[in-house]
């Protein structure tokens, strides 16, 4: 029961968060919550937790689809481009490790995400 509220407490500050952050803000926040499932996706994969892995995979689909349908290729042009090219890479990878078990294959994956997440780190600390 206790796990149950905070998941609800999390989850409710999370949105809360969302609706009142800048853009950027928001694409570092799912910047953060891509790695973490990247890496939950890993120790699942490694534990044989099909569960979890499972549930995982899901949420790093998500999170790179949202990341990629918020990308404006007008406004963005080559970065746009090239970012939707590294959430590419990160989806291949994930789909790739899930499927053959491995979770070795993880390491470009969460390597990538995580100069993403750098990258939109030191914006956010530039533009303040």
């Amino acid at each position: 029961m206790h796990m149950q509220a905070v998941k609800s407490y999390q989850k409710t500050s999370n949105q809360d968060f969302i609706q009142s952050a800048r853009p950027e803000q928001v694409v570092h926040f799912l910047l953060s919550q891509l790695k973490s499932e990247l890496n939950k996706l890993s120790s699942c994969i490694k534990n044989q937790d099909m569960g979890g892995k499972a549930d995982s995979m899901t949420k790093v689909l998500m999170n790179i689809h949202v990341l990629g349908t918020s990308l404006d290729f007008e406004k963005g042009g080559v970065i746009a481009t090239n970012l939707f090219q590294l959430y590419e890479h990160i989806r291949l990878v994930s789909i790739k490790a899930s499927q053959e078990n491995n979770h070795d294959i993880l390491k470009s994956a969460l390597t990538v995400a995580s100069e993403i997440e750098d990258a939109w780190k030191s914006l956010i600390e530039l533009s303040k």
